[in-house]
């Protein structure tokens, strides 16, 4: 038997309505919810590595579907963990709006002030305390209690991402406001060198100093190639920077 999906249907409707969701999800987990998803509306059963390009295969439909609602599931793996993760996003240039629908002015508010004090520490972060105690900036309008729970729900939904007691930006942040980031021309936010993305916590080449890579793309450069792709010197930085 051959899984059919070609033609969009429950299997297409079920998996974006999963990411949606969770706003975030890491590819394994939505990959086991897929193969679920298949068995239940095909009787069809598939092991890991077939889900997986299956899965590829259906959100490639999804984006076609949603992409004129400015919508779009980006596949990212992430600077910190190294894990990837399937990402609902909003293309729309006003893409921080959005939010209105779900949190009230002052709350927004507060998601921006966290947002931009994260954004101008070199390393994309801020201690917990220091990212609740910007609720006094508020007149009160957000309390602190309501404050921990919109923490809470962004780090959940992959807006900010939690690590050794530090909020880091998230994966649905590097995604969905990747323009706005990179427009702030801030010399501590790194485009990649080979795909010219954010590279948030990237490697960047021990000779030249200035060339910034993900890690995935530098590894998938080294493997045909012993030299850095910028300068054209031996690659010799340690892929644990």
């Amino acid at each position: 038997m051959v899984l059919d999906l070609e033609d969009y249907s429950d299997i297409h409707r079920a998996t974006l309505q999963t990411v949606m969701n969770h706003g975030t999800i890491e590819e394994e987990r939505l990959c086991q919810i897929f193969k679920l998803v298949c068995e239940k509306f095909t009787q069809y059963q598939q092991n890991d590595e077939e889900a997986k390009r299956n899965l590829d295969r259906v959100v490639e439909t999804i984006n076609e579907k949603i992409s004129r609602f400015d919508q779009t599931v980006i596949k990212h793996k992430y600077g910190l963990n190294e894990i990837e993760y399937y990402v609902f996003t909003s293309t729309a240039k006003t893409a921080l709006a959005k939010l209105q629908n779900c949190f009230n002015e002052f709350e927004l508010e507060y998601f921006k002030q966290m947002f931009t004090n994260i954004i101008i520490n070199e390393r994309l972060c801020i201690k917990p305390r220091d990212a609740l105690n910007l609720q006094s900036n508020l007149n009160g309008k957000v309390t602190k209690i309501r404050a921990e729970k919109l923490t809470d729900l962004w780090i959940t939904t992959g807006y900010f991402y939690r690590n050794n007691d530090l909020i880091y930006l998230g994966p649905k942040s590097i995604s969905e406001f990747a323009e706005t980031i990179q427009n702030l021309g801030l010399d501590h936010i790194k485009k990649c060198s080979l795909c010219e993305d954010i590279a948030a916590w990237g490697i960047t080449c021990n000779s030249c100093k200035t060339a910034t890579f993900h890690k995935q793309c530098i590894q998938k450069f080294l493997a045909r190639s012993e030299k850095c792709p910028s300068c054209k010197k031996e690659w010799t930085q340690s892929m644990e920077q």
